[in-house]
């Protein structure tokens, strides 16, 4: 089998799969595979190998797994990393706030079991939201700890309030509005009257 090493063309549409409950630990991984003149390896059986690498040691992956796919007519395969054969560790256990993360691929052609480097790239933004989903509900257990500003407020309360400077409300001469399903609930007006889905209170 020829050397793929440098034709193979792969872009990560990393889309994460994350919600505020039960979040698969995984995220979506496209790529094209072609051969070593560049031709599109179009509807065909390969098997691909993925690792996860810290910086902190690029020498070993803190997770591995292998994948077998198909292509399609335009050489075009579809993964989700994290959902494949595990190799080696958890992807539920990267400690992905340790330090900056890759993804290394390894491409088998024609499943011959010849595995071949194709790069490494760097994970960027959106595999960290699953660390951000855990940093919500292990370490952060102070309402406050969500707030960037302390000026913010949160939705399970707030603590070291001011009413001079801390406060739900307008500060120029306008109505508050209070909208459920986008429709007007309730508004307090300039006066301070309460007024109800039309009604005064």
């Amino acid at each position: 089998m020829k050397s793929l090493f440098n034709a193979f063309v792969a872009i990560a549409l990393l889309c994460p799969f994350l919600g505020y409950a039960q979040a698969p630990e995984m995220f979506n991984y496209q790529g094209v595979a072609r051969n070593a003149d560049g031709k599109v390896l179009s509807n065909q059986e390969i098997s691909l190998r993925i690792g996860i690498l810290s910086a902190v040691n690029m020498d070993r992956a803190v997770y591995a797994e292998e994948h077998a796919t198909k292509t399609n007519n335009l050489g075009l395969f579809s993964i989700q990393i994290g959902n494949g054969e595990a190799l080696e560790g958890e992807m539920i256990k990267v400690d992905w706030e340790s330090s900056a993360h890759y993804v290394a691929i390894q491409l088998d052609a024609d499943n011959s079991g010849n595995f071949l480097e194709m790069g490494t790239s760097q994970l960027l933004s959106v595999p960290y939201a699953l660390y951000a989903k855990r940093s919500g509900t292990e370490q952060n257990t102070s309402a406050d700890a969500n707030r960037s500003d302390p000026n913010d407020w949160t939705i399970n309360g707030n603590t070291g309030t001011d009413d001079a400077t801390n406060f739900v409300g307008t500060t120029d001469a306008q109505d508050l509005v209070f909208k459920t399903n986008s429709r007007e609930a309730a508004r307090f007006d300039t006066l301070g009257n309460l007024q109800l889905n039309g009604g005064r209170a």
